[in-house]
């Protein structure tokens, strides 16, 4: 029973912190709703929580008694990282023309059918080479959207934060063992979260893709980021 309320108490502060809408969940929307990279966006989000709840379970002692300091600069990091998010945000919102992220649609790539007579070898050499075409660069799509969650995740001060503040602090006040389950309920929240938003965002892509609608998701953005910006300066 006890074992089920610390991994409860991880899964629902680990949700309440997926809940506000920081750079990964922004990624994983516009993916979504470009139906682009999203599994790979999917798998570097949650393959960097296992690696830095982790870091923020076995560290967070160590930092707290060696070295406190690094805590302060990681929570100003993450103040300055907030409200340059917010800032971008904002701006993207006040602009005339929204980018909002594009459909991407699969089609039969087609070839003029104005080929000579005994042509048809050729066409069909081409059609064959347009195909090839296509699969590669279906093939490459993921890469960049990939690399961006990566950066997005480990450049990101705010989630060393949550990881060794948050995660680890917080996980710390149920001993050696129960730190360890409270940890797996904050994963728990982000084995759920990621793919309920991805692939909900590409259920919904068509509502989502207008300008309009995305600029909206901008100005909730800029308040919640700065919101969470003034949350860490009071921590200190």
């Amino acid at each position: 029973m006890v074992i089920m309320e610390i991994f409860i108490t991880g899964l629902l502060l680990g949700a309440s912190l997926l809940l506000s809408i920081g750079p990964q969940n922004v990624l994983v929307i516009k993916q979504g709703i470009k139906r682009e990279g999203l599994i790979a966006v999917l798998l570097v989000c949650l393959i960097s929580d296992v690696f830095l709840f982790i870091a923020g379970t076995l560290g967070v002692d160590l930092l707290s008694n060696a070295a406190p300091i690094v805590l302060d600069i990681m929570r100003w990091g993450g103040i300055a990282y907030l409200l340059w998010f917010a800032v971008m945000a904002a701006k993207d919102a006040m602009t005339n023309k929204v980018e909002a992220p594009q459909i991407i649609e699969e089609t039969e790539p087609t070839v003029p059918d104005d080929t000579p007579l005994g042509g048809s070898a050729v066409a069909t050499d081409t059609r064959n080479r347009v195909r090839v075409e296509v699969s590669v660069d279906k093939q490459r799509v993921w890469v960049k959207p990939m690399l961006m969650a990566i950066v997005l995740t480990w450049l990101n001060p705010n989630a060393y934060l949550d990881a060794f503040v948050f995660i680890g602090g917080v996980g710390a006040q149920y001993g050696d063992t129960g730190r360890w389950i409270f940890a797996a309920g904050a994963f728990a929240a982000s084995l759920i979260w990621f793919p309920l938003v991805g692939f909900g965002a590409a259920a919904l892509s068509r509502p989502l893709s207008s300008p309009k609608v995305w600029r909206w998701i901008n100005v909730v953005v800029a308040v919640v980021m700065t919101a969470l910006a003034i949350k860490l300066m009071l921590m200190g």
